[in-house]
């Protein structure tokens, strides 16, 4: 669709908005429109009112990963409020539990059969680059507790799995504040957005790995797992630096080490053992790629400010 420029005034610059879009959003003389600037995109968009912040759902199944797909991505793309209606009453457990990972959420109001859950947290923005250093010094903790615990053969599973859940919890937040407010613009938002879902994927990889060892009724050696596990510690450290400082230099020396790590240090312990330290290793490498593929999403989200 394309719009011819027309000027008002000595300095001013104006284009009609299509009739069509207009209608549909009820948009009237004198409302409030957001307006973005991204690059050479310009995109305008309706304030959302009150009542679009509300929606009614129904969960169709009791099924933990589905109720949690549902309620998780409402919080993520913004809305305030939502009632959920179910069949069974034992859902109201899991709404529960899933409710606990979205901070700001609380559930209001409870019966046999639905539940009101409603945001009541406000100024969350004011806070973003507090929240943000926040989470990537709790994922610093989650390897440093790993480590510590291998070190000492003292799997304490729960504690690596609170920190890891924190993680989670405040990538939620952030993730909802800058999808619900639009901070950043579409490609910057997109970029971190993007981040912290891998960052939240890199805690759960120590918590798998955790979980693997903590069945096992006796340790075996777990040198190389533990060297593994610091090499991809500092790894993370670097991509740590990376972002916070905007070394972006330092980029080149992510990809040497991921690869010397996957394609060298893996697969030498893949192919000379057996059995424990393969299989945990699997998880640590699969951290290194996390790692790694985040150098696209850090150029964007810095160079988009």
């Amino acid at each position: 669709m394309k719009r011819k420029v027309v000027q008002q005034g000595p300095a001013t610059l104006m284009v009609s908005l299509p009739s069509k879009w207009v209608k549909a959003n009820n948009i009237s003389k004198g409302d409030e429109l957001e307006v973005t600037e991204d690059g050479k995109e310009l995109g305008i968009s309706v304030k959302p009112h009150e009542e679009y912040q509300k929606i009614d759902i129904k969960i169709e199944s009791g099924n933990e990963w589905y109720i949690s797909q549902v309620i998780r991505n409402l919080y993520l793309a913004g809305f305030a409020e939502f009632i959920a209606n179910f069949d069974d009453k034992e859902t109201i457990k899991k709404i529960q539990d899933i409710v606990y990972f979205l901070l700001g959420f609380v559930i209001i109001e409870q019966k046999d059969y639905s539940c009101v859950i409603k945001n009541l947290s406000t100024g969350v923005e004011k806070e973003l680059d507090n929240l943000l250093r926040k989470i990537f010094l709790l994922t610093k903790s989650v390897f440093e507790v790993a480590i510590d615990q291998l070190k000492n053969k003292d799997l304490n599973v729960q504690r690596i799995k609170d920190l890891r859940d924190n993680v989670h919890r405040f990538s939620n937040l952030y993730r909802r504040t800058i999808t619900k407010k639009n901070i950043y613009g579409l490609i910057q938002n997109r970029a971190i957005f993007i981040i912290l879902t891998r960052i939240m994927m890199i805690c759960n990889n120590v918590v798998y790995a955790h979980n693997y060892l903590n069945k096992k009724k006796k340790l075996p050696s777990l040198k190389p797992s533990i060297n593994y596990l610091k090499k991809t510690s500092n790894l993370y450290d670097i991509f740590y630096d990376i972002f916070f400082s905007k070394k972006f230099e330092r980029l080149a020396e992510i990809h040497e080490i991921r690869h010397d790590l996957i394609n060298n240090e893996f697969v030498s312990i893949a192919e000379s053992m057996k059995g424990e330290n393969v299989v945990v290793c699997h998880y640590y490498a699969e951290i290194v790629r996390l790692i790694a593929t985040n150098g696209g999403a850090m150029v964007k989200y810095h160079f988009s400010q």
